[in-house]
């Protein structure tokens, strides 16, 4: 069983690999939000490109990038 997301909860900047990057905090559907685990915003978007954050800031490469709400 994959997991899909149902959340994001937060997110923060991390220092991986000698550069600053945004991590979210992933609730998974199907689990409790105790469960929520850090991902890299990079890679999630990557791993669900159908992923869309309602009202929602990210940043990428340090770039802001705003994401709609849309369904799945």
């Amino acid at each position: 069983m994959e997991l899909q997301p149902q959340a994001i909860l937060d997110r923060r900047m991390v220092k991986h690999h000698k550069q600053t990057n945004t991590q979210v905090l992933v609730h998974w559907k199907a689990l409790s939000p105790s469960k929520a685990t850090w991902e890299f915003a990079d890679d999630l978007l990557i791993r669900y490109p159908r992923l869309f954050l309602e009202d929602k800031e990210i940043f990428l490469e340090g770039k802001s990038i705003v994401v709609n709400h849309e369904e799945w």
